[in-house]
Parts: C-alpha cells; sequence; structure tokens
C-alpha cells in the first residue's frame, strides 16, 4: 500500500515535486472486495481480521476503505508523476495505472512487460528501478 501512502504525502504538502507509483492501488475497496473469499468473510466474523498472506487486515481498517479515495485526492496534485505497473499484475489489475494516468495529466506510465505485481524478476527489478532513478533525476 505504498502507492497510496505516497498519494496522501504528495496531496498533502507542497514541496512535492514529483510522485512515483509501483503497482498502486486506484480503489482499494474494490480490490479487497474482489479479493476476498467467504472464508474470509467467515474469520472476520469470528476473529475480527482476515489473514491475508500472513497480513492481518482488522474490520476497522475494512470498515475505512469507503473513505479511502485515492484519484479523489490526487486532483489537487499539480507535480509530476511516474506511474510504473506490470502487464501481468494479478493483485492490482494495470486498469487501475491507467486511471492514475487519467488524474495525473503530468504523468507518465511505463508498463513492465510479462511483470506481476512485486516485479519478482531480476530483469523487471532492474527496469523498475532504472526508470525511477532517470525519472528522479530527471524531475530532481
Amino acid at each position: 500500500m505504498g502507492g497510496c501512502i505516497a498519494r496522501l504525502v504528495a496531496t498533502e504538502r507542497d514541496d512535492i515535486r514529483c510522485l512515483v507509483l509501483w503497482s498502486a492501488v486506484a480503489d482499494l475497496e474494490e480490490i479487497i472486495k474482489q479479493k476476498q473469499t467467504e472464508e474470509q468473510r467467515e474469520e472476520l466474523v469470528k476473529k475480527s481480521y482476515i489473514d491475508s498472506g500472513g497480513n492481518r487486515i482488522g474490520k476497522n481498517f475494512l470498515a475505512t476503505l469507503p473513505q479511502i479515495k485515492p484519484l479523489d485526492t490526487l486532483s489537487t496534485y499539480r507535480g509530476e508523476a511516474l506511474i510504473i505497473h506490470g502487464t501481468e499484475d494479478e493483485t492490482v489489475p494495470l486498469e487501475h495505472a491507467y486511471r492514475f494516468k487519467k488524474v495525473l495529466p503530468s504523468s507518465r506510465l511505463r508498463k513492465i512487460e510479462g511483470a506481476g505485481h512485486t516485479y519478482n524478476q531480476v530483469d523487471w527489478e532492474e527496469e523498475v528501478l532504472r526508470e525511477t532513478v532517470n525519472f528522479l533525476k530527471e524531475k530532481l
């Protein structure tokens, strides 16, 4: 959820000149609801949290999801942005990157061909880091 945090900081401060989003979620509530299984819904009732890949996601967090609207708050961001997303991301579909691109007029979208959500191949990771460093060098 680094993209969510990055966009919050970028929209709350005037001194942020550029933003980089890696595999960012445009609608967290949508993603959680799509991925949540019946077993997890039952687990939430019993334990007050669900186990999502070893991460506890509690009732209170889930209750706040309707308030987390990254695209709405980004409308106030005036800096430039680099959006990086894997074309085979099954955690956060590539369509989310296009949503960010639409809201951020001064942005570039860099698709990493074949990569999943965590860029877990050496060449993908190197490409993400190279693109990020080049963008930051250019803008800062």
